[in-house]
């Protein structure tokens, strides 16, 4: 009898304490004055990240039960767009038992939360999963982000920009010389043929490791189940299976499949970066010049700062934790973005005929190879334009996520003034 008053009770008890939850931040979010959205599941509920089908089930429902499944920020960016900003305003919030997450579409109000860092953090909640392999400039807040900040910085110069600028010629030649190859096929796997250029530019720009565009498999190197390229592809292809086992230990007896091949991939690109940083020390120990890459400018920045007894240096974590960032923001952005504009110039006939007058204009008929990146890449200009116009049509990075913590926080939006409440998530 004891079991099944228990049984039935405890459904119970944790439904009554979920509404008591959602009643208390509704009422909170009641003072910041701006439209309210409902939901019995908050926005970072893992239902929300296991796949889309339970949201498509839920959207079904009669009578408009299902629409809060249309409330989550993270799944519902692409298809509602700004069509729910353009019938609630500039900013409302959506209440769930878990937290209230206010939403915000205004471009003065965007740049006054992200100019105030210590007034609106990054909440471990949503970036701490990104420390993989170590703290790096994407997850910290406050003194040792700028500390991140000022080290990582370096690597991005003109010298570099050349590297890069090299290397996409390289790929982007390859890739077109495989289109080619199609002819009334047509191009089938574009997106995949981005994110290899993307990745290929990375290793070769970031890591002084250049791949051929479409040269099969690569033999690992010594001592390695997998080729540097190869690991770092799976994991950010399967990011959220490389956050989680990032996140939480799983015993060797529990892996299989997808997981297991997850595993290996983080090792082995772990065991990728040790080596590439200590051989990179290797040469500064032995006077060799720096190769000019990420990898090799972070290092030597970072290891001439802790020589000369400043304690603005990167630790070896620190430094896995930031060239793993760099992967991921560099890689899935820069795909995202050659595949999107692709498909929107070939949409738009006179736009790509707009582009190709000025590429004809700018660059010689000549050897791609011989093409100078400082006098060459200032002058594409409507090129440029295709790629801001891209960014603002299908962005890539849909919504920055930031927190009140501790402390409201107010925010000028049009002509009024939000007073947020602390522990409430914006999302921008």
């Amino acid at each position: 009898m004891g079991f099944l008053t228990i049984l039935t009770t405890l459904p119970l008890s944790i439904v009554t304490w979920q509404c008591f939850k959602l009643y208390k931040n509704y009422t909170i979010a009641r003072t910041i004055g701006v439209p309210i959205l409902i939901t019995p599941i908050g926005a970072l509920h893992p239902i929300w990240q296991t796949g889309r089908w339970l949201p498509k089930l839920l959207k079904l429902l009669p009578f408009g039960l299902g629409d809060f499944a249309n409330y989550d920020p993270l799944s519902s960016y692409l298809p509602d767009r700004y069509h729910r900003h353009a019938k609630l305003g500039d900013a409302y919030v959506v209440v769930s038992p878990s937290s209230n997450v206010l939403m915000v579409a205004n471009a003065k109000a965007a740049d006054d939360i992200l100019s105030r860092r210590k007034d609106f953090i990054k909440h471990p909640s949503m970036y701490d999963a990104l420390n993989v392999y170590g703290p790096n400039v994407d997850t910290l807040n406050g003194e040792e982000w700028q500390r991140h900040r000022r080290l990582t910085t370096p690597p991005f110069n003109e010298r570099n920009s050349d590297l890069v600028w090299r290397e996409s010629i390289n790929q982007a030649q390859a890739m077109l010389k495989k289109w080619l190859l199609c002819n009334s096929s047509g191009v089938r796997h574009m997106d995949e043929d981005a994110a290899t250029l993307a990745l290929h530019v990375l290793t070769g720009a970031g890591f002084g490791q250049p791949h051929i565009f479409d040269d099969g498999l690569a033999k690992p190197g010594p001592g390695h189940a997998m080729t540097c390229r190869d690991a770092l592809r799976y994991i950010l292809h399967h990011m959220m299976v490389s956050i989680v086992l990032g996140m939480v230990k799983i015993p060797n007896y529990l892996l299989f499949g997808s997981i297991k091949r997850g595993q290996l991939a983080m090792t082995e690109f772990g065991q990728y970066m040790t080596e590439m940083v200590e051989n990179e020390r290797k040469a500064i120990r032995q006077k060799e010049k720096s190769k000019e890459n990420l990898l090799s400018v972070l290092v030597r920045t970072s290891d001439a700062n802790a020589a000369a007894g400043d304690r603005n240096h990167l630790t070896s974590d620190e430094i896995y934790g930031n060239l793993f960032v760099y992967c991921m923001a560099g890689h899935d952005t820069s795909a995202g973005v050659l595949h999107h504009s692709i498909i929107l110039m070939a949409s738009f006939p006179e736009v790509q005929t707009w582009v190709y007058e000025e590429l004809t204009n700018v660059l010689p008929f000549s050897d791609p190879q011989n093409w100078d990146y400082a006098a060459t890449f200032p002058q594409l200009k409507r090129c440029l334009s295709v790629i801001y116009e891209t960014v603002r049509y299908i962005g890539a990075i849909p919504l920055i996520p930031k927190h009140t913590d501790k402390s409201p926080q107010s925010i000028s939006l049009g002509d009024r003034e939000l007073l947020i409440p602390p522990e409430t998530f914006v999302f921008i």
